[in-house]
């Protein structure tokens, strides 16, 4: 039998990687990343075994550092307000 093209560490690696920038983790995608070697079905397998298999988490922190000062200030008071009226929500749901 001959050795894998790809070692585990290899799928774990390029795993972590693609769901660095964000994107869906599929065989086919660790395929690409690691240079379109092995099977697609036995990369995805392993990194379902072995990898992380919590959602991908989109850091978009660029966008909102990127805004001009007066209106990340609107931002933050509405996000105050909008906390206050869910509060609001949530103790007459309770009630």
């Amino acid at each position: 039998m001959r050795p894998p093209l790809v070692t585990a560490e290899e799928i774990i690696e390029a795993g972590r990687q693609i769901r660095a920038r964000g994107e869906e983790v599929t065989g086919w995608a660790i395929r690409r990343q690691v240079g379109d070697r092995g099977q697609a079905k036995r990369l995805e397998a392993i990194w379902r075994e072995r990898g992380d298999s919590a959602p991908p988490v989109i850091q978009d922190d660029d966008a909102a550092n990127n805004l001009p000062t007066p209106l990340q200030e609107l931002v933050n008071e509405s996000k105050g307000a909008l906390a206050g009226q869910l509060d609001t929500i949530v103790a007459a749901i309770h009630r």
